[in-house]
């Protein structure tokens, strides 16, 4: 789940080509980019992160998200013996946070005011002001944003691994969602009498490679399902809630 979540995003590419100058032009470019920045960051990163920090770092298992400085990015600094490095690196967390906040903002805001024109979603949340913000969905995407605070409950670890799951498997969803869409457009646009010569960006692996990603995302949903059901021996949330610690 954790990793699926990191993953997510990359689709606001897509969402934001209705708000572009030049979509034909932007998107195809943004699109490739994606690709190595994820190749970068997340693959090249990860390995050079498992070549410097011990996989048995009793400090790794300290790491929370209130707790950054056990970040494994952070030990890999530490590690390294560079003193100031780790405090500035927590300052470009933060910073990135502060990013995905901004990105989450526009994604959910534009995406319930499209559902909201057309009557998806109630009618007050398609309204846009003279400066072209969606308002409603603005006040309504803030007020889920202060579930944040729940991590500071007695059981907010529990509950905001709840919520990072629930992130994390719509990622599932959306994907999933985006591959066979992409595959029921490229029929449709066959069957239209049309050609890939006409598209102004062609994925790269085309049908066959969003049937692959399809495949995996429903593999990766039916694997979680049954981890959920039957692997996980965890304490459920309503045993939580009846614990006496709860009311103290």
């Amino acid at each position: 789940m954790t990793a699926a979540f990191a993953f997510g995003g990359t689709e606001l590419t897509g969402l934001a080509a209705a708000e572009a100058a030049n979509p034909r032009k932007s998107l195809p470019k943004a699109t490739k980019q994606v690709f190595w920045r994820i190749f970068v960051f997340y693959i090249v990163g990860t390995f050079i992160l498992g070549l410097i920090v011990p996989s048995d770092d009793p400090n790794l298992m300290g790491a929370s998200t209130s707790n950054t400085k056990n970040s494994p990015f952070v030990r890999a600094i530490v590690l390294a013996g560079v003193p100031v490095l780790p405090s500035i690196f927590n300052a470009v967390i933060t910073i990135s946070v502060i990013s995905v906040a901004n990105s989450a903002t526009f994604g959910s805001t534009r995406t319930i005011q499209a559902l909201a024109e057309h009557n998806m979603a109630p009618k007050i949340l398609a309204y846009v002001d003279k400066k072209g913000r969606p308002i409603p969905t603005i006040l309504l995407q803030m007020a889920f944003a202060l579930l944040a605070f729940i991590n500071l409950a007695h059981v907010g670890e529990e509950l905001f691994g709840w919520l990072l799951a629930l992130s994390g498997l719509s990622n599932f969803f959306i994907w999933g969602s985006v591959c066979i869409a992409h595959i029921r457009f490229r029929l449709a646009w066959k069957a239209q009498g049309h050609t890939e010569d006409e598209l102004p960006y062609k994925a790269p692996l085309g049908v066959i490679g969003s049937s692959i990603g399809a495949a995996l995302n429903i593999l990766c949903l039916i694997a979680q399902f049954y981890i959920a059901l039957w692997v996980s021996q965890k304490p459920t949330l309503t045993q939580y809630f009846h614990s006496p610690d709860l009311l103290t």
